[in-house]
């Protein structure tokens, strides 16, 4: 289910790498992979205090989408109620907002005769992002409990958005950020808010931590996955997954030791995935350091030029779809 997850934010991922060209001689000159990408960081932390979340959470401002300032654009919770009164009076507070809000019902019980009387589970949203501006997505996502969401826009070259996840012991969740050198301008606006309410509340820095990088490169051509996968699994001992009709590519494991060698021994905890998918991307996930990171491509890199005969794909060629001009149909009235 995680790599499913990884797969879709790669797809998704608007600043992934752009479409390499593919250009193998058959004279067996091995293609250049290009440079390794760090597509996004997870990083957790913590504030020095447990915070009240529904309290603060509807306490929270949230400015214009349309005014050019930094601040809080959009909050989210995953709330339970018990009552009919309950509900009520979410409805309420999202309908005396300023901003745009909406809840959605994620499951509602009403039986006098249950064990359940009634219960209703929704997400309430208030404000709007550029994702929600422009993606075209209609089925709406999860929410987890014990949290809130915040996107927060930061004014760096440009306006950029952030997604944080605050926990009511106090833990900060800030996944998807491409630069660590970031991170303190989104913290500052976090504080800020949060100091209107509780005055006293700090950011323990000490205690930051990456703990997921996305990664991705291409290795400039395609790729035999049968070919690959026999040599992964039997001839390199790697832990490879290959099953076509359920994930796009091959999943692999590798490992690290403590002093930051590459191996393919198991080792707990000590693991990063990597797929190869047929076009030649190589995704690389897992949480370790930039080095291991680094590491591991290099290791990837090395193992794909000597296996590059026995697993390029000459039959496949990359060509661009022939783009076909929309006839306009005019409709001419005669009165």
């Amino acid at each position: 289910m995680e790599l499913d997850m990884e797969w879709n934010d790669f797809l998704n991922d608007e600043s992934v790498l752009a479409p390499p060209t593919y250009n193998v001689d058959k004279d067996g000159s091995v293609p250049e992979s290009s440079s390794l990408y760090i597509s996004t960081n997870t990083i957790i932390s913590y504030l020095n205090q447990p915070i009240d979340l529904i309290d603060l959470f509807w306490k929270l401002e949230v400015i214009p989408y349309h005014e050019p300032r930094e601040g809080i654009i959009k909050k989210q919770i995953k709330l339970n109620c018990t009552t009919p009164s309950e509900l009520s009076d979410i409805d309420t507070k999202i309908s005396s907002s300023p901003r745009y809000g909406y809840r959605n019902t994620i499951k509602h019980i009403e039986n006098e005769r249950g064990n359940i009387k009634y219960k209703n589970v929704s997400k309430i949203t208030i404000g709007i992002s550029k994702k929600d501006i422009i993606s075209y997505r209609l089925k709406q996502k999860g929410a987890f409990y014990n949290c809130f969401v915040l996107i927060i826009r930061v004014q760096l070259e440009q306006f950029k958005e952030f997604h944080v996840k605050i926990f009511n012991t106090g833990k900060i969740e800030i996944p998807g950020i491409q630069n660590k050198e970031h991170l303190p301008h989104v913290i500052r606006i976090l504080i800020d808010q949060f100091r209107l309410y509780y005055p006293d509340i700090a950011y323990n820095k000490e205690n930051e931590e990456v703990v997921l990088i996305n990664s991705n490169f291409n290795c400039g051509y395609f790729i035999n996955r049968d070919s690959l996968y026999h040599k992964l699994r039997y001839e390199k001992n790697i832990s490879a997954v290959y099953d076509p009709c359920s994930y796009p590519g091959i999943q692999c494991k590798i490992y690290y030791t403590p002093e930051n060698e590459i191996v393919s021994t198991p080792i707990p905890g000590n693991v990063v995935s990597f797929m190869i998918f047929r076009t030649g991307s190589i995704l690389i996930v897992g949480k370790c350091s930039l080095l291991i990171i680094h590491k591991i491509y290099d290791y990837i890199v090395c193992l794909l030029k000597e296996s590059f005969q026995s697993i390029v794909d000459h039959k496949c060629t990359h060509v661009k779809p022939e783009l076909f001009k929309k006839k306009v149909k005019k409709t001419i009235l005669i009165k």
